[in-house]
């Protein structure tokens, strides 16, 4: 809708043409549109989008068409996985034990895996260069 110029299509029928603050809806949804960037480094941060939300910066521009997803993305793929507290109580006169496990694991690149049992991979026209 926003390629053909007509974003306000979006909004809920229901609300009625004149019932809902045209700039408003815009404005969110233009910000709906950038979070969710199949790039993540096309999405704005959360402190842009509380700005965004108070109206303490105008809306993110946002091209006309669905951005062509890419992976890896600019900059390669890092992120890490990490466990949280896990923690372990006893009954009766047992004293209650905490422990904190946590295990970081980084990924700094992406390879395409094979699917079992087949020479195919999972992503297929990544692996072919397409």
């Amino acid at each position: 809708m926003h390629g053909r110029g007509a974003l306000l299509g979006a909004v809920d029928q229901s609300l009625g043409a004149d019932e809902f603050d045209h700039d408003e809806a815009a404005r969110l949804l233009l910000l709906a549109l950038a979070c969710s960037s199949p790039n993540p480094g096309d999405r704005p941060t959360m402190p842009q989008v509380l700005q965004v939300l108070t109206k303490a910066a105008p809306p993110p521009e946002v091209p006309p068409f669905k951005p062509r997803f890419v992976w890896p993305p600019e900059g390669g793929a890092n992120f890490q996985l990490s466990d949280v507290e896990v923690t372990t109580s006893g009954t009766g006169t047992d004293v209650g034990v905490s422990t904190r496990a946590t295990q970081s694991t980084s990924y700094d690149s992406f390879q395409p895996h094979t699917a079992p049992n087949s020479s195919d991979s999972y992503f297929p026209a990544l692996s072919s260069g397409r």
